[in-house]
């Protein structure tokens, strides 16, 4: 991991992760739980391409999900949210911890679901949503999740999300 964070740090978001470690005390930057949170960041930035303030809700959802798959320890693995939220790259109606979201069962609404995944454009968000609406009789949770995520990355790579 220390390769990939040397490697991607200069090459993405220099000034993004500099801005990090200024707000971030030196103790729990230095510290394992501070370096694991780091090295999250670093992964989502490497799996999802951008910079930390491109990270959405829902890539960090989408982050903790992938441990959870891989039997991965998710405990006190949420301090990059906390980071993500303090350094204000995430918007003001983000949920205010992982916990929550990590705790929270069952489906929402497709507003909510479009939500979790941080399209920025309004009328894209607003168009995914009616799109979502209309194929929901047909499609289980997962797949409308997974038109969700399609939805969005095609948005952020037109420039759009």
């Amino acid at each position: 991991m220390t390769s990939l964070r040397i490697g991607l740090i200069p090459a993405r978001d220099p000034e993004g992760f500099d801005q990090l470690e200024a707000m971030v005390e030196s103790a729990t930057w230095s510290s394992k739980v501070g370096r694991d949170a780091l090295h999250s960041l670093v992964k989502i930035v490497a799996a999802r391409g951008g910079t930390l303030a491109d990270i959405t809700v829902g890539d960090a959802v989408e982050y903790l999900a992938a441990l959870k798959a891989a039997n991965a320890k998710t405990r006190g693995n949420t301090l990059f949210y906390a980071w993500l939220r303090e350094l204000g790259t995430l918007p003001a109606e983000a949920p205010s911890s992982l916990r929550y979201l990590a705790n929270t069962s069952g489906q929402v609404s497709m507003e909510q679901l479009v939500d979790r995944f941080g399209v920025r454009c309004r009328p894209v968000r607003d168009l995914l949503v009616d799109y979502l609406k209309e194929r929901q009789p047909g499609l289980d949770y997962t797949s409308l999740r997974s038109c969700c995520l399609s939805g969005r990355d095609r948005c952020v790579s037109a420039g759009r999300g």
